[in-house]
């Protein structure tokens, strides 16, 4: 007998086995949609316990370098907290005798009265503090503080003088009412200064002798424009005239109200240069014993290198005539040595004719004009003229009556 298979009931087993496919399929997608939902949410858990712990490892941090910031504030505040007392002390004393003369004054609105004295002192001490740590110009700022500063000392004087009637008690309470911001101007009143590496002793002197120099050259700078012949030109322009030259430099009495005054010298010529030189020429033969006609070297004074002596005006170094065949360099013309103009100029000329015969004087014009107390103007011409008369020899020619 031949199995037969029913259409029907193979067609019912087909479609229970595509259900049966289809069921499994829809668990497998759940599964996997609740695995994937799971995950998810692990993985937002685990991110989310990430940022937590950030968070407290980032306040953690947080908070440690708040308390490192204020602890190292705190020890370097601690050399000022006697600074602060002092400072502190007077202002509370200041501000509560100034309250209690403002309501004498004013009634009960008087109680303002500090605002306007010690806060403005105040506001302007932080400033000047403030400028000098950023550093900003303080100029304005520290005019401030001197203003009210003197106010605040006038009338805390005042009322010292007001309520108790003593001139002891009016200064006590003036003192105590400034006293607090200078100790604080003296202490945070100045710029920081930079750390600079460690100098020697002669590099400091050389240091200051270079700013000596600088701060002298700019006062002369300055008197100099002061002392200047202004031109006005035909377009209305007004430029400076310098004469150039030596300048003598003249100080006031009291340099604290005063400015320098530059006298100049006169002209400083090509002649004039000629003669310095020839001079400095002269000068170091003397003092290095290698004279000119001018005698053995044991008879002169090594020690003064032919200079003249401090205290004595005289030297034993004579006059030394020029070396023959002595060239006047390029360029530089010397006209004929003018004579004298009247009989004081001629006793001036034959007194250091003299005086160079006799050993006393060296001839220069800054020997000549410390000896005769002239100009160095007038030296240079005294000079040249008495050097003149001894290279021809008639220095022993009488004075004219």
């Amino acid at each position: 007998m031949t199995d037969r298979v029913d259409p029907w009931l193979a067609g019912k087993a087909a479609l229970r086995r595509q259900a049966g496919r289809s069921a499994a399929a829809k668990i497998r997608a759940k599964a996997a949609a609740k695995a994937q939902v799971i995950a998810a949410e692990s993985e937002a858990r685990s991110r989310a316990w990430k940022n937590r712990s950030d968070d407290r490892v980032k306040r953690r941090r947080e908070r440690r370098a708040t308390l490192a910031r204020w602890r190292r504030a705190l020890t370097a505040r601690v050399g000022e907290l006697p600074w602060l007392v002092i400072m502190g002390a007077p202002m509370v004393l200041a501000w509560t005798a100034m309250a209690v003369y403002g309501m004498d004054l004013y009634g009960p609105v008087g109680v303002l009265l500090p605002l306007f004295s010690e806060a403005a002192l105040l506001v302007f001490a932080l400033a000047v503090a403030r400028a000098a740590g950023t550093g900003k110009p303080m100029a304005l700022l520290r005019l401030g503080v001197l203003v009210f500063g003197a106010v605040t000392a006038g009338l805390n004087f005042l009322h010292g003088l007001d309520a108790h009637g003593s001139v002891i008690r009016a200064v006590v309470m003036a003192t105590v009412a400034v006293g607090g911001v200078a100790v604080h101007q003296v202490i945070h009143g100045r710029p920081p200064k930079a750390r600079k590496s460690p100098l020697s002793w002669e590099q400091r002197q050389q240091a200051r002798v270079a700013r000596e120099a600088q701060r002298r050259v700019y006062r002369l700078r300055r008197a100099a424009v002061r002392a200047a012949l202004p031109v006005l030109a035909a377009d209305g322009s007004v430029r400076l005239v310098f004469e150039p030259g030596k300048l003598t430099e003249r100080r006031p009495r009291w340099r604290l109200w005063g400015r320098t005054e530059v006298v100049p010298a006169g002209p400083y010529t090509a002649e004039d240069q000629l003669v310095d030189e020839i001079d400095s020429w002269r000068a170091s033969l003397a003092g290095n014993g290698d004279l000119i006609h001018g005698g053995p070297a044991g008879n002169q004074d090594r020690s003064g290198g032919g200079r003249v002596r401090k205290g004595t005006g005289k030297t034993s170094t004579g006059y030394n005539p020029p070396r023959a065949g002595f060239r006047t360099p390029p360029g530089v013309e010397i006209g004929p040595v003018p004579e004298p103009a009247d009989e004081v100029e001629e006793q001036l000329v034959q007194d250091v004719v003299n005086a160079v015969r006799n050993g006393h004087l060296e001839l220069s014009h800054d020997n000549v004009q410390k000896f005769l107390r002239i100009r160095t103007r007038e030296a240079r011409g005294i000079t040249r003229m008495a050097r003149a008369r001894l290279d021809r020899g008639d220095g022993d020619a009488p004075v004219p009556a």
